[in-house]
């Protein structure tokens, strides 16, 4: 458990989309949703 400890680099995002946090919409700046518009392949 130690190993694991020592070696996991954990990162927080709060959030991927600041401008639609902040106007609480789920649009960035270009009124793109991007929980529905991402490559998936």
């Amino acid at each position: 458990a130690s190993i694991i400890i020592k070696n996991v680099h954990l990162h927080l995002l709060p959030t991927m989309n600041p401008d639609g946090f902040s106007l609480k919409k789920r649009g960035n700046a270009n009124n793109v949703d991007l929980n529905r518009d991402f490559p998936d392949q």
